[in-house]
């Protein structure tokens, strides 16, 4: 990574389109280049979305995000403790406590043994759509071979907060338990989980396919008719694989769709990437408003996301339009996402709440 803070050094041009197509980048009122010469400063890289939109609009191929990533690596090495309920590898995570108040587990679809394909939800679907992830793996089930639901984290949060020891000892021993269960193919629901695992599994051996690939026609369960517009995730910017898959099987089942002003390549960021809720929540609120202005503008009823963070983002502020998950659209379930959302927060409300808290932050 560091190699790419370099090439931004010397190849940037300042021609200024990055700083047109990101907010950070505009707020700062530096070109890539006036920052990597005198490098970012923590709160610079944790404002950062790292959703690749500037590199997308870079004439010279370079990746400006990069060195808010590095900014956020090198802050990592200092003390980020304040922020250890994010951390998927600690036992009283936010998610894991979430899930257990909420009694949600899945322990009675974990793999029994060895089995050649097995599903992958993503820690956000796992923890603020049960319902909806049991029916996906039964589907996935009957369609024949899923022998069983992997409930492990992926590592990219802790890659993204800058923690790259520990996020690659989380990959790790991800790797290690699907060798152990002879896993040949994982089939992936969540897009930031796809691409973060891609680089990982291949060289082992391990397929990857979409849960859109894997299912096809089974998810086929709504009536359609419905004019939709589709948010695409940010890690699926440059390859648009879900993108592809999710337009596709929305218009075989009936429904209309219409595009916002920045989509696919353009698509700009949810509100959560880079997990910056939690650092600059006004960038957050900022950003939710204008991909919600963008969708109501289309006309559409529905604004669709393929990835669960998105959706939730858009349920808990959508207005005069409904925000809904690919996957519950097409199978023609009701979701209320917003309610998951406000689920979240009333678990640490009050005496409990804070006793809860204290639990997710004990050492």
């Amino acid at each position: 990574m560091e190699n790419k803070t370099a090439a931004i050094a010397d190849k940037c041009r300042e021609c200024g389109l990055c700083n047109e197509a990101c907010l950070l980048l505009a707020e700062l009122g530096e070109s890539p280049k006036r920052l990597a010469a005198r490098g970012v400063v923590p709160w610079e890289a944790f404002s950062c979305t790292l959703c690749g939109g500037c590199e997308a609009v870079c004439p010279a191929g370079l990746s400006p995000m990069e060195l808010f990533a590095a900014g956020r690596r090198a802050a990592a090495k200092g003390n980020l403790d304040d922020y250890r309920y994010l951390f998927p590898d600690r036992a009283n995570n936010l998610m894991n406590v979430y899930r257990r108040y909420s009694g949600i587990d899945y322990s009675d679809l974990a793999p029994p043994g060895e089995t050649a394909s097995a599903f992958f939800p993503g820690c956000t679907m796992l923890t603020y759509a049960p319902d909806l992830t049991r029916e996906v793996f039964a589907r996935l089930r009957d369609a024949g071979g899923c022998g069983g639901l992997i409930g492990e984290c992926c590592g990219k949060p802790l890659a993204q907060l800058g923690l790259a020891p520990r996020a690659d000892a989380t990959a790790a021993g991800l790797l290690a338990r699907l060798k152990a269960l002879s896993v040949r193919e994982l089939v992936v629901a969540c897009p930031g989980c796809y691409y973060e695992l891609r680089s990982l599994l291949r060289p082992a051996g391990i397929g990857l396919r979409t849960v859109y690939e894997a299912l096809g026609d089974r998810l086929a369960g709504a009536a359609g008719g419905k004019l939709c517009t589709v948010h695409d995730s940010c890690p699926d910017r440059f390859e648009g694989l879900f993108g592809r898959q999710v337009r596709g099987l929305l218009a075989k089942g009936g429904f209309g769709l219409v595009e916002m002003e920045h989509s696919r390549k353009s698509t700009i960021c949810c509100g959560s990437g880079g997990m910056i809720s939690h650092f600059r929540p006004d960038r957050t609120a900022e950003l939710v408003t204008a991909r919600l202005e963008e969708a109501r503008a289309t006309g559409a009823g529905v604004l669709v996301s393929y990835c669960l963070s998105c959706t939730l983002k858009f349920a808990a502020a959508a207005d005069g339009i409904a925000a809904e998950h690919a996957l519950s659209l097409l199978l023609g379930r009701r979701e209320d996402f917003a309610a998951a959302r406000k689920k979240a927060a009333a678990m640490l409300e009050g005496p409990q709440g804070a006793a809860l808290w204290a639990e997710i932050m004990a050492d």
